[in-house]
């Protein structure tokens, strides 16, 4: 499996103004209304009612980062209506095993062959069929999960919550991990792009594998009791709840987006066409809330109308990165001490696993442009055109410095089509005069805040075609 650290493009830190909930938003759809009998009571207390004390806009602390590392930042409630293939459907709501579900006939339409079941019933084993706009991991998901296992973990944050985790992963990886039933483990689940501390609940034989269309789920996740929760509604009243950051495809912006950062009249992707956003609204509730991972593919499908989100838990957290990259800088951050430096290190891992060649040709192709490298280019390399990391401690406090601009104005400075440029890969290219030419262009665009994302968007322009140039 080669998703290990997989970066989650257009996570974004910096939300637009929030839009206060009104008592004339639209009612939820009717559609979808099944629920699965083991989680559809909430307590009274919890009942999904919009919160009137807390802005979308409001930033994260350290421990709500942590809660978000696995579960937290991408789930759904129970009911939310999922997309798989027929046979899977049929047996879940005929109360069978996997076991039972068969291949469907030659005869079923694209549309026939697959149906919504709630989020919380999909099991391990199951088939999603539906694709990923930036490209699939296509070994992972053609793997033959043979003699795969089951894996069981309770998953307990600083802050007490608990999620409950189900994973399909095979022997070597198991071995790797040094699990065994009852054992306290620290994990680097590096294919959901977190680091955990575990209690391995069971390891049991693996579920039967669907023989059916769509990639396979691999990962199946309940939180407890969420945080920063939002219900969006559609333009036709269909109505989705989940965190605020799960990652939603946005068709304006061509990349992945959080949940809890659209505004009306943004558009989605559904299975039939692109939809509009109608209202956003953040949720006073902390419901249990429910995540899948899918594999090769990592996206899937909920709401009837079939709205295209991330099977990311925990996205690469930018703003996050930036606090740790500036502190190593300035040597506040010091190797080996302790927790914060184990994240930064994971943030690194994540960068130097990430094939960006590949990631900027996808951008580039769903942006309507040519792919590949100009021809003639010297070793042409995807170029960050503010560097990702920085070589020693005054480049990584400059990028660090250049992140918060790039986040200001909402632009991804790392895995976003405008951050990225092919460019030659020769001396020259990342010199710390480089660097300090490429922070005063941006400055000059940021204005002290005070500059447009359309200015800062023009100053990468500009460095891009220099980068290029070089």
């Amino acid at each position: 499996m080669r998703r290990a650290g997989r970066l989650r493009p257009g996570k974004s830190t910096t939300a637009p103004s929030s839009k206060p909930a009104t008592p004339d938003a639209k009612p939820a759809s009717k559609r979808g209304d099944a629920k699965s009998n083991a989680h559809r009571n909430l307590d009274k207390g919890d009942e999904l009612q919009p919160s009137t004390g807390k802005d979308r806009s409001a930033s994260k602390s350290a421990s709500d980062a942590m809660d978000d590392s696995i579960g937290g930042t991408g789930c759904f409630v129970a009911d939310t209506p999922c997309w798989v293939s027929v046979p899977v459907a049929a047996a879940v709501a005929g109360g069978l095993s996997l076991a039972d579900a068969h291949e469907p006939s030659s005869d079923f339409t694209e549309d026939s062959e697959r149906e919504c079941i709630p989020i919380c019933d999909v099991p391990l084993g199951a088939r999603v069929p539906t694709t990923n706009p930036q490209g699939a991991d296509e070994a992972e998901r053609n793997e033959s999960y043979i003699g795969w296992k089951t894996v069981s973990l309770e998953v307990q944050h600083q802050n007490g919550s608990i999620v409950d985790v189900e994973l399909l992963r095979s022997p070597d990886w198991i071995e790797k991990h040094g699990l065994e039933p009852g054992r306290s483990v620290h994990l680097n689940l590096s294919d959901i792009d977190t680091s955990v501390h575990a209690l391995v609940k069971s390891i049991a034989e693996s579920p039967v594998i669907v023989p059916a269309e769509g990639a396979v789920v691999i990962g199946r996740f309940m939180t407890r009791r969420s945080s920063e929760l939002v219900r969006v509604t559609f333009e036709d009243g269909t109505q989705l709840t989940g965190t605020a950051g799960h990652p939603v495809w946005s068709v304006d912006k061509l990349d992945w987006k959080p949940l809890g950062e659209f505004d009306a009249g943004e558009l989605v992707q559904g299975r039939d066409g692109v939809v509009a956003v109608a209202l956003v609204e953040q949720l006073a509730a902390r419901p249990a809330v429910f995540n899948i991972e899918v594999a090769g593919e990592h996206v899937y499908e909920v709401t009837e109308l079939g709205i295209l989100v991330h099977n990311s838990l925990a996205g690469f957290d930018c703003k996050r990165y930036a606090e740790l990259l500036y502190r190593v800088g300035t040597r506040d951050l010091k190797p080996g001490s302790g927790v914060e430096w184990d994240e930064f290190k994971g943030f690194i891992k994540q960068l130097s696993k990430e094939d960006f060649g590949g990631l900027y040709r996808r951008l580039r192709v769903a942006a309507g442009l040519p792919p590949d490298p100009p021809a003639g280019m010297v070793e042409p390399h995807a170029h960050h055109i503010l560097f990702k990391t920085g070589l020693g401690y005054k480049q990584k406090v400059l990028v660090a410095e250049g992140l918060f601009i790039l986040l200001r104005h909402d632009i991804d400075p790392i895995a976003g089509l405008k951050s990225l440029v092919w460019a030659p890969n020769i001396k020259g290219q990342h010199v710390t005069s480089k660097l300090e030419h490429v922070l005063d262009r941006l400055r000059l665009a940021d204005n002290n805040g005070k500059g447009t994302q359309a200015d800062v968007l023009e100053a990468l322009d500009d460095l891009a075609d220099e980068a290029v140039g070089i």
